[in-house]
């Protein structure tokens, strides 16, 4: 018999005071921290909604749409001038002597990088549309526009490292009130007098941060290079994501502006600030939440969880109150602001709801120590954004809608970043990354670069297949058509072609100190023996058939691949067709065998004959090169592609990061691309917005080519396990083996298909293109394989040969 001790019940503590709660409250970390940051924001937030309610009804709108473009572009520009630093100041302040000399020297490099960014750039209408007319004033004020903003963000972090952060509070206060009442004293005339009263409250918060920070500081004040060694690291691995993470709050008025007209962005630049205060409560509770994860790392689940509820515990009131009074918040600014935002402000309110997550998701990567997967994320959700409101903002259709359609469209990429950020998170925190000394090699092969190449020829044969549906679509997109439209960027699947190639054929090169095996005469003639042969018989069949059997153009994309001349065929042989067109030769797929052989001849022997240190000097010339290709007159550079001489160049760079020995090493290689994958992106971004790419130009590669090299070197280091599992599938190992193959023969199986099983049976839109993409891709499959077998496996190296 078991005796049941006696139940007592404990005396129920009475609840605190509310005074105690709130010294509770303030004695918390956390909070703490969030709360007086979210003060200096939302005073700052507040304070430029004042301004701008003011200029609405003294100035036009598209005075006010020039000037707000001109100030988001400055935060651009100004960031990026930062290279880090004010990250390395929070970082490194506290743990050195001599402080005003680091702040002081971190300062003039901003300066100094956002004067130099601004005078490049002004040649560009775009860059800031304040200059855009190059009249003396504009220029001035918006150059210095770009260099306080790069000197303010700097100074902003002296006080977040001192962890006195009331400070922000008293500079940024008076400096937007300066602002506010230099309205009311500049004349009422022009965009110029707005600027002039905008940049006068950022002159008074800059002072008055110089007149609180120095004696706040130690050592002399002095310009020092030494006085930043050793944060130079830690300063450009946080910068990448830096930039990525504000792209869309800054490029997106500038798709507007240059989309719907300087007064559809003087209506976005409000619903942008009123939004801005929504996001007020994500961006402080997540630097306050990274702090804590830094310093309690096992505490992380209950950290993310407390962050969780104390931001949509505020975020969710807050979002409805929008939601409701969105007309009557927009009614202050009048009339016109009201009636063509009202409905965009609530689709970016709901985007502010979910993008809150997406703060807690970057923070709780970037805790882990994944400065890789934090710079993947934030360009993934940077490419999204732009890329969704680009589209909505160039298909609207008129009479307000394509306020609402950017709206609509920041809503789903937010919510889709989101997921994959979810996902990331969830996949790297479960375990560590493996050994990648032994990972995925079978022969001295990385399996999951044949996985790569065989899902990117398979895309390639259905974005063809889909091509041959819809050689037009991309003019007139609707139904299907629409639904589908991603599976005609095939030039992608190309792109990372050339990225493996590069990575491929560096890692031989790394482990060997940058000599190739047997000297550059090996590497031709291995080169040679594997693509040209094989080509050639391609070369020949295609002709053939294209000459006799489908000679007839018909409408599809194979009358890019017609009429077969001898001297078209001539120039394919020879491998000269980028830089002597002489006509097709029965396909639309040779034109980047050209390419791709002029790397292997003329740039991967210069790269063995360069220092090392020379690469990322040909990597900015051929990004200037691939950037003036949108010039007039420079059809020249376009035929030779020099994106893809940019791609190759990434993969032989993260192939030297996944080779590194030590992990200095690897840092080391790592900056290198981060620079790397700076200038693509920051290049390519410049281009989109200007509106001169369409979305199949070579020059997106810039943009996609980067972090497609900075995944395959992190793989090859052991990381993303899951992706690695899913490209080392049997299926996908498969056609990688015959995807040299496919993607020469695919053209001509497209094409027959098309005519002999899909036209004859007069389907339906819907039937025709199901039919042509899993026809296309089964036939395709089928006939490379018999390819594979006949011609290439006779000129393949041995196993193990090459990786």
């Amino acid at each position: 018999m078991t005796v049941e001790p006696p139940v007592t019940t404990a005396p129920t503590a009475a609840p605190a005071p509310p005074v105690s709660r709130l010294k509770l409250f303030l004695t918390d970390s956390f909070y703490r921290n969030s709360l007086m940051l979210m003060v200096n924001t939302a005073a700052a937030t507040l304070l430029g909604s004042v301004f701008w309610l003011i200029a609405v009804r003294r100035f036009a709108p598209a005075e006010v749409g020039l000037l707000s473009s001109t100030i988001s572009a400055s935060v651009l520009l100004g960031t990026a001038s930062c290279l880090g630093l004010p990250n390395s100041i929070i970082r490194f302040l506290q743990q050195r002597t001599g402080t005003r000399a680091l702040v002081l020297t971190a300062t003039a490099v901003t300066a100094a990088c956002s004067l130099v960014l601004s005078l490049v750039l002004l040649p560009s209408s775009w860059a800031l549309p304040l200059a855009r007319d190059h009249a003396a004033a504009g220029i001035a004020l918006a150059v210095a526009t770009v260099v306080l903003t790069a000197v303010g963000t700097t100074l902003d972090a002296v006080p977040v490292a001192l962890r006195a952060t009331h400070l922000l509070v008293a500079k940024n206060v008076p400096g937007g009130l300066v602002k506010v009442a230099a309205l009311f004293l500049v004349p009422q005339v022009s965009v110029i007098d707005l600027a002039v009263a905008n940049l006068a409250g950022m002159i008074a918060s800059t002072l008055i941060a110089v007149v609180m920070l120095i004696p706040r500081l130690d050592g002399p004040a002095r310009l020092r290079r030494r006085s930043l060694t050793g944060i130079w690291s830690f300063s450009l691995g946080n910068h990448a994501g830096m930039i990525f993470g504000i792209l869309p709050s800054t490029v997106t008025p500038l798709i507007v502006l240059h989309r719907l007209g300087a007064e559809e962005a003087a209506f976005f630049g409000v619903i942008m600030q009123l939004t801005g205060l929504l996001n007020v409560v994500p961006a402080t509770m997540s630097q306050s939440l990274f702090a804590e994860l830094s310093a309690r790392p096992d505490h992380r689940r209950a950290a993310i969880l407390k962050a969780a509820r104390a931001l949509y515990a505020v975020m969710i009131p807050a979002t409805l109150f929008t939601l409701a009074a969105s007309h009557l918040l927009l009614r202050f600014f009048g009339r016109q602001y009201e009636a063509a935002g009202t409905v965009a402000l609530r689709w970016m309110a709901l985007g502010a709801l979910v993008a809150g997550l997406n703060y807690l998701v970057d923070v709780a990567v970037n805790s882990l120590g994944r400065a890789w997967s934090f710079l993947l994320l934030n360009a993934v959700n940077a490419v999204l954004v732009l890329g969704f409101c680009g589209w909505a903002a160039t298909h609207a259709s008129g009479g307000g809608a394509g306020l609402v359609a950017v709206g609509q469209a920041w809503l789903t990429a937010q919510a889709a970043s989101v997921a994959i950020g979810v996902v990331t998170y969830y996949l790297i925190s479960r375990k560590k990354p493996e050994n990648p000394s032994n990972h995925g090699r079978r022969g001295g092969r990385l399996r999951f670069l044949d996985g790569l190449r065989g899902g990117a020829a398979a895309f390639v044969v259905l974005s063809h297949a889909w091509s041959t549906v819809y050689p037009h679509a991309r003019e007139h997109l609707a139904g299907p058509a629409l639904a589908t439209a991603w599976l005609g960027l095939g030039y992608y699947a190309v792109a990372i072609f050339i990225v493996v190639s590069g990575f491929s054929l560096g890692l031989p090169l790394w482990r060997h100190d940058g000599r190739w095996p047997g000297g550059p005469g090996d590497f031709l003639r291995r080169r040679f023996r594997r693509v040209v042969p094989t080509y050639w018989v391609a070369l020949a069949v295609s002709a053939g058939i294209g000459a006799t059997l489908l000679a007839r153009p018909v409408g599809t994309l194979w009358d890019g691949a017609v009429p077969v001349r001898p001297g078209g065929v001539l120039s394919h042989a020879l491998l000269v067709q980028d830089l002597w067109w002489a006509g097709p030769a029965g396909s639309t797929a040779f034109w980047s065998l050209a390419v791709e052989w002029h790397i292997y001849l003329f740039l991967f022997p210069l790269v063995l004959l360069l220092p090392q240190r020379g690469l990322p000097v040909l990597v900015a010339a051929l990004t200037a090169l691939s950037l003036a290709t949108l010039l007039p007159g420079t059809s020249w550079a376009g035929n030779l592609h020099p994106t893809f001489s940019v791609l190759f160049l990434l993969g032989l760079i993260s192939a030297r990061a996944a080779v590194a020995e030590t992990s200095s090493q690897r840092r080391a290689r790592e900056q290198g691309l981060t620079l790397v994958t700076l200038t693509g992106a920051g290049a390519a971004t410049v281009v989109t917005v200007a509106g001169q790419a369409g979305p199949l130009s070579p020059v997106h590669g810039l943009w996609f080519g980067p972090p497609v090299a900075a995944v395959l070197a992190r793989m090859a280091e052991g990381s993303f396990a899951l992706l690695r599992r899913a490209l080392e599938t049997p299926v996908l190992l498969f056609l990688g083996a015959i995807s040299y193959s496919l993607y020469l023969t695919h053209a001509v199986v497209v094409e027959a298909v098309w005519r002999l099983a899909v036209v004859p049976l007069h389907l339906g839109e819907t039937g025709r293109l199901g039919l042509e993409l899993a026809g296309g891709l089964a036939a395709g499959v089928a006939v490379a394989t018999v390819f594979f077998a006949a011609v290439e496996r006779r000129f393949t190296a041995p196993a193990g040969g090459t990786t």
